[in-house]
């Protein structure tokens, strides 16, 4: 049988007891894209998974790495 019994703790207080509290927040560089000014109407868009035709690259089954 089963003899766990939940403690109360407050969130802050379990945010501080994790092993990562210390680190710092990441920040993200995206650039900005610039191909996204045409589109693939509804039909294509909805079978090549993106409406950017940019974005529309072809799926090889494994790693893009060579």
């Amino acid at each position: 049988m089963n003899n766990y019994q939940p403690i109360a703790v407050s969130p802050m207080k379990a945010i501080d007891q994790m092993p990562l509290s210390g680190m710092t927040i990441g920040m993200a560089y995206v650039p900005w894209q610039s191909c996204f000014n045409t589109v693939y109407d509804l039909d294509k868009a909805f079978c090549t998974g993106t409406i950017f035709p940019c974005l529309d690259k072809p799926f090889l089954g494994r790693s893009g790495c060579k």
